[in-house]
Parts: C-alpha cells; sequence; structure tokens
C-alpha cells in the first residue's frame, strides 16, 4: 500500500492512471483504506528524500483522499499479520519454483 499511494502522489508518470484504472481507485464509490503506519512510512520516505513543497502537497491531498485506519481497531493488526504471513510464504514457495495454493485461482486457465 505505501508503494502504491506514493505512485498516486506522483505527476507525469504513467504508473498512477494505470493503478488508478486498474483498480478504480478515484471512481470507486468506497475510499481505500490505508493504516497510520502507511501514513508514517510515506512522510519518512518523503523526509529521507527531501522533497519539496509541491510533491509534501501532492501527497498530503492523496493521503486526505483516503481512510486512515488507526493500527488500534481491533482486528487490524491480526488481519494484517495474516496477509503478511500468506504473501511472504507465497514468496517463498515461488523462490523454491513451487505454486502456491492460490495460483490456480491467479491464473487463467487455457
Amino acid at each position: 500500500d505505501t508503494s502504491i499511494v506514493l505512485h498516486l502522489s506522483r505527476s507525469g508518470g504513467t504508473l498512477a492512471p494505470a493503478i488508478d484504472r486498474t483498480i478504480e481507485l478515484r471512481d470507486s464509490r468506497f475510499r481505500p483504506a490505508i493504516s497510520e503506519v502507511t501514513v508514517a512510512e510515506l512522510w519518512a520516505f518523503a523526509k529521507s528524500r527531501t522533497w519539496g513543497d509541491t510533491r509534501r502537497l501532492a501527497l498530503t491531498e492523496v493521503i486526505e483522499s483516503l481512510v486512515v485506519l488507526p493500527i488500534s481497531i481491533p482486528g487490524v493488526n491480526e488481519r494484517w499479520s495474516e496477509l503478511y504471513s500468506h504473501t511472504r510464504a507465497s514468496e517463498r514457495l515461488n523462490a523454491a519454483g513451487l505454486r502456491p495454493l492460490h495460483s490456480s485461482v491467479a491464473r487463467p486457465v487455457l
């Protein structure tokens, strides 16, 4: 999510419009959510790259367009840990040349 928000805050690139088209971010009737940890990561990235006022304003606008969830909401940490664990396990299987259990769902049947 941090990378997605960073790309959405960049102007002039081709990735932000592609992301927006793919997941219909701006046209959705639902506001996407990020955690407050993601907000901290975004600002840490911006500060470490010494972004100017224009870039910081663009980032602020993107963040304000999202729902920022406090991580203290019951279940957020647990769900994040499940997603993180699943992703890492899938990456290890892929690195070992094995297919994750969900890969047949993600790939079209030919």
